[in-house]
């Protein structure tokens, strides 16, 4: 089997194990709205025949379809960043600056920056060759997540890359949470979430920074202290 043949076989595996998780976590909402309407006609048919049974509220109906719908907005967000990335796979490799590309990141977040108070500050970053939509993206989920994720205090983010011989080494640093040493290498699968604390998307963001550092020949990793805060690190070519 030729080499063009072994990445068409993994792009399809990977689209029956997305498509596969897509129709997974779509029932969940799909049975919360389904039970929210079966109260409401179930308050309708208790009030006709004056039972002595006590109707469900319509403010909890109401909630109950609302919190299902919520959660198929998520969903569908969060295909739709996945579909994005895919659109840019193929974006030309250009000279880049990163430094630029982080400001342009903040600018994006900051009503997330505003809300939370977070501090988000960095080192010099630097210029390199790479598909800069793609980078862009990459940084901002990696910005996001740090402020999400933050404990009582306010969310301290910081951005720093280090000059290696064959590459850059970046690494995002944050006061928050944490991550537990079990979770530490499995946060880069699809449709795991850190928690259900703030975002709650699939849990795509993570996989697909994984997927942006793999096509640009790096590598993406995390080290993590419960309660401290947490390091992702990823390299890029120069």
């Amino acid at each position: 089997m030729t080499e063009s043949s072994n990445d068409q076989l993994n792009i399809r595996r990977e689209f029956q194990e997305i498509a596969y998780m897509i129709v997974h976590h779509l029932k969940e909402p799909a049975r919360t709205i389904r039970t929210g309407a079966e109260l409401l006609l179930e308050h309708k048919q208790t009030l006709n025949h004056d039972t002595e049974g006590e109707a469900p509220s319509l403010e909890a109906c109401a909630d109950r379809i609302l919190h299902g719908a919520r959660r198929l907005d998520d969903i569908a967000a969060s295909i739709a960043q996945y579909a994005d990335d895919l659109a840019n796979e193929d974006e030309p490799m250009e000279p880049t600056d990163t430094g630029a590309l982080l400001r342009s990141v903040r600018q994006k977040l900051q009503p997330l920056i505003e809300k939370t108070g977070a501090g988000v500050t960095n080192g010099a970053m630097p210029k390199l060759r790479c598909q800069p939509a793609r980078v862009s993206r990459l940084l901002e989920h990696l910005v996001r997540n740090a402020i999400l994720y933050h404990r009582e205090q306010t969310p301290a983010v910081h951005v720093s890359a280090e000059e290696r011989s064959e590459n850059w080494l970046f690494s995002v640093r944050d006061n928050g949470t944490g991550i537990d040493a079990s979770e530490l290498t499995r946060i880069f699968d699809p449709f795991r979430r850190l928690s259900s604390k703030g975002y709650k998307g699939l849990g795509m963001g993570l996989a697909t920074s994984k997927r942006i550092v793999a096509d640009h020949g790096g590598r993406i990793w995390a080290e993590s202290k419960v309660g401290v805060g947490s390091i992702i690190f990823f390299t890029l070519s120069k």
